[in-house]
């Protein structure tokens, strides 16, 4: 993604800064971490991750960036789909692969690049949490051999499925090289979307 390539100068910004970059860097010692960023539109969320991302991602350490769609006609899983496909490019097509082992063609669903999905089950219900899981499993494989930064933009406009995957992803227990991050508009969420942001911060540290 051309944003994280960019240089950028956040003034006034070295706290939240700070505490971005010290997330990142607890995966170089093995740890998950995850961190919230919030603010109304316009406050340069986006620009605050890209720069926190840019500085603590030289040494090898794999990101995949996910941004969340405003309107319809996106599928289930959309901001994952994009972040998820970045690590597997990051990665290479073999290394992702590898990675799923097993669960290949159910992780096509995130990951175009391993192939055409498959349904593995009639039950849509059951078919999600194994879809949960899957992903799960294979950000964590990643995170085995290097560090890998997963970012999710604009989650006051995600959907369901996407939200149960974040909170299903940073509440994993298995100690891996991997920062999460997500940012949304706290004055646009719905009530049910402030409910879900509200339960995820109770649990994640958050920058404003």
């Amino acid at each position: 993604m051309q944003i994280l390539g960019q240089q950028h100068r956040i003034a006034g910004r070295d706290e939240p800064l700070r505490r971005l970059g010290a997330a990142i860097d607890a995966a170089a010692h093995g740890h998950r971490s995850a961190l919230l960023v919030t603010g109304q539109a316009g406050m340069g969320k986006t620009s605050l991750l890209a720069a926190a991302v840019a500085a603590g991602t030289g040494d090898g350490a794999i990101v995949g960036w996910g941004t969340c769609w405003h309107g319809e006609g996106a599928p289930g899983f959309w901001p994952w789909m994009q972040a998820m496909g970045g690590l597997a490019r990051a990665v290479g097509r073999a290394a992702a692969a590898d990675a799923a082992g097993g669960d290949r063609e159910v992780l096509a669903t995130f990951v175009r690049e391993l192939g055409p999905p498959v349904e593995t089950s009639a039950d849509p219900e059951r078919h999600r949490l194994l879809l949960l899981d899957v992903a799960v499993r294979w950000i964590e494989a990643l995170a085995v051999d290097r560090r890998v930064v997963v970012v999710l933009d604009d989650l006051q406009w995600a959907d369901e499925s996407s939200l149960d995957l974040l909170d299903h992803l940073v509440a994993a227990p298995l100690p891996v090289a991997l920062s999460v991050f997500g940012a949304y508009r706290h004055d646009e969420l719905d009530r049910h979307r402030r409910a879900r942001m509200a339960k995820l911060a109770s649990h994640l540290e958050c920058v404003h």
